[in-house]
């Protein structure tokens, strides 16, 4: 869809360590992976650019890699 595409040629810009769609049959979300502490850089311009384009604001839900499921001590 347009938002998607508009989203992934931004990120292109922006030389993410990487980007995928996932979730398509309920609207679609971007995946992106990149360095820590980099998604300052541009998260801010990138929803403000989507804003105006789309009138709909662009959401962030932001996530650490761990080393996965495993019990409490």
């Amino acid at each position: 869809c347009n938002e998607i595409d508009f989203l992934i040629e931004e990120l292109k810009n922006h030389s993410v360590a990487g980007a995928r769609m996932i979730g398509g049959g309920f609207g679609g979300s971007i995946l992106v992976l990149d360095k820590i502490h980099r998604k300052e850089i541009f998260i801010t311009n990138l929803q403000k650019k989507y804003f105006e384009k789309f009138n709909l604001k662009a959401e962030v839900f932001s996530f650490q890699i761990s080393d996965g499921v495993s019990e409490i001590v």
